[in-house]
């Protein structure tokens, strides 16, 4: 069979690591079953990496935060609010979910600058009055998950990490976040002059299904 995607049957992906291992096992599934001589490589990057090989052209698509990549053509996916896990016996443990004053003075966790995920809590961080710092930055959404179930902080995470793993995890308990701008949208890019032929809207239409499966709000355009 003649794969329908681009690139002669092989697409280079990069995907944020907290969007790849909890949305992408479903969506290459369903794509094998319609398009079983399609190949994805799937490279986890951060923002900035994941940039830079697009603009390289060490990948052909990116998912990732559309602002993030100016001057891309961008298949918005989903949004995604943001959650907040806390050791289990924080006084915030229990809590249905989770407002900006409740975090007045709190260590917030996150991961390092080079992730559009940091910059979205420093900015929570300053507007509830919360606390970011450097020496408390972690490489995984898990090593910050494990940082909080020590009492380190309330950890910031992502809603299909927290949906898909932290939920299931019995050292923390986690709740959503209240906040006007917890929330970030997650796209599919691709360079511009990419032939937008009829792949890319079967990969955009599985990646979109699968977030709405996981609870996720799918957005148009």
């Amino acid at each position: 069979m003649t794969s329908a995607l681009p690139f002669a049957g092989r697409l280079r992906l990069g995907v944020l690591p907290s969007i790849g291992p909890y949305l992408l096992p479903q969506v290459v599934q369903r794509l094998h079953g319609t398009l079983p001589d399609l190949r994805i490589l799937v490279r986890e990057e951060n923002t900035r990496n994941l940039e830079d090989g697009l603009k390289t052209g060490r990948l052909d698509a990116i998912i990732s935060t559309p602002e993030d990549h100016p001057n891309t053509i961008q298949k918005r996916l989903f949004n995604e609010k943001l959650w907040v896990a806390v050791a289990t016996d924080d006084p915030l443990a229990g809590q249905a979910e989770i407002g900006p004053e409740a975090l007045t003075g709190r260590r917030l966790l996150t991961l390092d600058r080079g992730h559009r995920l940091s910059r979205i809590v420093y900015a929570l961080a300053a507007a509830c009055g919360g606390v970011v710092s450097d020496d408390y930055e972690g490489t995984s959404l898990d090593s910050i998950l494990l940082m909080a179930a020590t009492g380190t902080g309330v950890a910031v995470l992502p809603e299909l990490f927290a949906r898909r793993q932290a939920i299931y995890r019995e050292e923390v308990v986690v709740a959503p976040l209240r906040m006007v701008d917890a929330h970030r949208d997650i796209a599919l890019l691709f360079p511009v002059g990419t032939d937008e032929e009829a792949g890319f809207a079967q990969l955009t239409e599985a990646l979109r299904r699968a977030a709405a499966s996981f609870g996720l709000q799918p957005l148009a355009g």
